[in-house]
């Protein structure tokens, strides 16, 4: 028979966030491959697919009503992209400045995006970047560790702790603010709509854009 563990969504969290750290780790190696741009966000959502999979397998954690069941309504869609459209001018200008202001203090923010020169770049660098973080980063933070966070800090609580979570995954300090917002208004939404397709909605248009 199975053996089964609990798990809480404290839990939960500490592990996505150890996860970056592995994938850090398993992108080392691949560093200077002509790859290695499009590699490195792959092998990070493909590791919280997995863990999301083992979480399901081997613990009590509930992950079978993440909220994909529930369609979105038209309305709903439009606010969430005028309010994407609306985060990403907001935040982009933001970063920006916290990027001059951390210039000026001496630390470089390293930002790469990989080449969409072409059609096949592009599709890859959309797949990898915008498709595949929208639905794997959706799926587990704003689907299962925020509702688990929910049941131990409440909602207002559990929209903040998961924002950041969200936000050092990234792990870049010019976009921390930005991210840090993204994922509340993300997690709000998400809430709010009762429909976790709001999310990766929001989420892939603020990549891709």
């Amino acid at each position: 028979m199975l053996k089964r563990y609990n798990i809480s969504g404290t839990m939960m969290l500490v592990a996505v966030l150890s996860l970056n750290v592995v994938a850090g780790l398993l992108y080392a190696p691949i560093e200077k491959s002509a790859w290695a741009d499009w590699l490195y966000p792959m092998i990070s959502e493909f590791l919280l697919v997995l863990f999301l999979l083992l979480v399901s397998r081997f613990t009590h954690y509930d992950t079978q009503n993440i909220g994909f069941r529930e369609k979105p309504n038209i309305i709903g869609v439009i606010i969430t992209t005028l309010t994407a459209f609306s985060l990403y001018l907001f935040g982009t200008g933001l970063s920006n400045i916290l990027s001059y202001a951390l210039e000026w203090v001496g630390y470089i923010p390293d930002i790469t995006i990989p080449s969409i020169r072409g059609v096949f770049p592009f599709i890859l660098t959309t797949i990898a970047l915008c498709v595949m973080p929208a639905l794997c980063e959706e799926t587990v933070l704003r689907g299962c560790v925020l509702p688990g966070l929910r049941k131990s800090y409440g909602t207002k609580k559990a929209i903040l702790f998961s924002a950041l979570a969200f936000a050092l995954m990234h792990g870049n300090v010019a976009q921390l603010f930005h991210q840090f917002a993204l994922g509340v208004v993300v997690a709000i939404l998400v809430l709010s709509g009762k429909s976790l397709w709001y999310g990766v909605i929001f989420h892939f248009i603020n990549n891709f854009l």
